[in-house]
């Protein structure tokens, strides 16, 4: 298991996600753009992130949360790192079952910019930790 409580969990992804703002203006603009709001609920362990990309700037919310999601995408937090350090595409979680979404699947496209960026800098947020 790679993050060993949700609070590690937590602190890995806020830092994630300010590094990405901060750096990628363009991936930020476009969740922005797209309105949307996900929420990815993890085990393994248990956390609840949500991004709401309805937000100027995005927000990120750690564990419950009143913003409504649009989409919400469960899955395992060894998954998800794996996804962000591009060891596994996001088509191919999905393909496997491990990674579980409802809500209208196509909109997660708008993710897209922010896992590119989050591929360059979770190496180096890892690093820190």
């Amino acid at each position: 298991m790679v993050f060993a409580t949700t609070d590690s969990l937590y602190e890995t992804l806020k830092r994630l996600f300010a590094a990405v703002a901060a750096r990628d203006v363009n991936a930020a603009a476009a969740l922005e753009k797209s309105g949307l709001v996900i929420r990815f609920v993890c085990h393994e362990p248990a956390g609840i992130v949500t991004v709401d990309g309805g937000k100027r700037p995005f927000a990120v919310h750690f564990g419950e949360s009143e913003a409504k999601a649009k989409l919400t995408a469960t899955l395992p937090a060894d998954l998800l790192h794996q996804i962000l350090l591009g060891e596994i595409a996001l088509t191919k979680a999905l393909g496997s079952g491990k990674l579980k979404v409802k809500g209208p699947i196509w909109k997660m496209t708008a993710l897209l910019g922010i896992l590119d960026g989050a591929r360059i800098v979770y190496p180096e947020i890892l690093g820190q930790s």
